[in-house]
């Protein structure tokens, strides 16, 4: 069972970076996880702090006083348990992190995940990496 109670407030956040955030949350991070061990499937996902959050803007081009959203990125804490092919469970530890850029153009729009197993938000969060995954260049996504 998933639990993203923590992420309440702050969905409407989520959903400039997609539709369906938890959602596209268990599958992205489940994806990471499979390409370690082939057919990982995640039993569960929760998010275990409140949110850090960091976005960029740029000033509107008809109006100067209005800024549009260009890069978000949020980063939390979260307990996940693992399902292996062979039936092994692991529960893992630490800090998510999905950032987005290029928010204001469909066609350059591009987004970022990590998973910083054992981590914090004091070393991950808005006063730590944060910062710098806000502002990834897409041309660094190999």
């Amino acid at each position: 069972m998933h639990n993203f109670s923590r992420l309440e407030q702050t969905k409407h956040m989520l959903e400039w970076l997609n539709d369906d955030p938890y959602s596209t949350i268990v599958t992205m991070a489940e994806n990471v996880f499979s390409q370690q061990v082939s057919g990982s499937k995640i039993v569960e996902f929760v998010v275990t702090s409140e949110p850090d959050w960091l976005t960029g803007g740029l000033p509107e081009a008809d109006n100067p006083d209005k800024m549009v959203l260009v890069r978000a990125a949020v980063a939390f804490e979260c307990a996940i348990k693992i399902g292996s092919p062979d039936g092994q469970l692991h529960e893992l530890q630490g800090v998510f992190t999905l950032a987005g850029v290029n928010l204001n153009n469909d066609r350059l729009r591009s987004q970022r995940l990590w998973v910083d197993l054992g981590g914090v938000l004091e070393e991950f969060g808005s006063q730590g990496a944060l910062m710098a995954r806000v502002y990834f260049d897409v041309d660094d996504e190999s």
